[in-house]
């Protein structure tokens, strides 16, 4: 957050919640217009006796479940499959909002937890190397 901090942004402070919140909605059906609300949140991370602890608190999460681009086929196909419950291979029928956005969120804390890691360890930008990102790419 400290990054978010020293460039001035009142929107939020984390890494990158806007990357997964934008992949999230598009895939699903919502409004893209909500990502700046959406992505206004922040990450802590703490050490205590050897241990991280982290939280991500997304304070404004406008999502649906019915209206405008939730109604597309595969974009209701994505939404669906993210409210399935694994063991039971129902869809979750009620509260599907609430668990949307829980679900976003620990899409969201797994990034930030994964980007974060990467910085520590030196090795962003020799993943995006590996994987091409970045660069001149020649076309073929």
């Amino acid at each position: 957050w400290h990054g978010s901090a020293y460039a001035g942004s009142n929107l939020g402070y984390n890494a990158h919640f806007a990357n997964i919140v934008a992949a999230v909605f598009a895939a699903t059906g919502q409004d893209l217009a909500h990502v700046v609300d959406a992505s206004a949140g922040y990450c802590l991370m703490e050490e205590d006796n050897n241990n991280l602890y982290v939280s991500v608190t997304l304070p404004s999460v406008p999502a649906g479940d019915v209206g405008g681009g939730t109604s597309l086929p595969a974009q209701k196909t994505a939404r669906d499959l993210m409210l399935t419950d694994i063991s039971s291979k129902r869809t979750i029928s009620t509260n599907r909002v609430l668990a949307f956005a829980e679900i976003l969120a620990c899409g969201v804390m797994a990034a930030e937890i994964s980007l974060h890691a990467a910085l520590a360890q030196g090795t962003l930008a020799s993943a995006h190397e590996k994987f091409g990102r970045g660069g001149r790419h020649e076309n073929k």
